[in-house]
């Protein structure tokens, strides 16, 4: 008996359980059961059902790679292609360029878009808008300068974008609870010496 499922909007080859929540999980297992006892059963239209079972296990898993209803009971929003290139050209240049104050606005209109909908492809690929990932970045790498280096905190603030270091400071401590001081006392990773 051959048994076909056709995905239009993307391939399924792609799937991993690890995709599936374990709320999923269970219905996977009761699916995976149902067409284990409807195809060994000799009763009438079991192959139908094994089949219906089947059919709703692809579903399940399509849905998984596709995006699910979120608990707000909105559907998720996938990225066509396009937008998909436009997002990962966007966070490939916010990484490499973390020193670099450029500006949502800049990127939007390299891409052609406005603001408001750069921003929301971003946050629906990313999970957060384009300002507070590189916001993110800053205080990741800033973090890092703190711990490796012992570069001036007036220095540190310039090379990620801040104004100035009183307003790297009061960023710093409003995301991590730390002036910067105490971050790099606290964290100090002392390099050895080469010999």
């Amino acid at each position: 008996m051959w048994v076909g499922f056709e995905s239009t909007q993307r391939d399924l080859s792609s799937v991993a359980w690890k995709k599936l929540e374990m709320a999923d999980m269970t219905q996977v297992e009761g699916l995976l059961r149902w067409i284990e006892l409807e195809w060994n059963s000799a009763e009438k239209h079991s192959a139908v059902m094994a089949c219906n079972a089947l059919e709703m296990l692809l579903m399940l898993m399509e849905r998984a790679v596709l995006g699910s209803v979120a608990k707000t009971g909105k559907k998720r929003p996938l990225l066509n292609e396009r937008q998909s290139r436009i997002v990962k050209a966007a966070r490939s240049y916010f990484e490499q360029n973390t020193g670099i104050p450029r500006s949502v606005e800049q990127i939007a209109r390299y891409h052609s878009l406005s603001v408001s909908h750069f921003s929301a492809l971003f946050r629906k690929d990313q999970g957060i808008g384009p300002r507070e990932f590189v916001q993110r970045l800053r205080l990741k790498e800033t973090g890092r300068l703190l711990k490796e280096t012992d570069m001036p905190m007036k220095e540190v603030a310039v090379r990620y974008g801040y104004v100035d270091a009183a307003h790297f400071c009061r960023h710093f401590k409003k995301e991590t609870g730390y002036t910067p001081g105490e971050f790099r006392r606290r964290n100090r990773v002392d390099v050895p010496a080469i010999k």
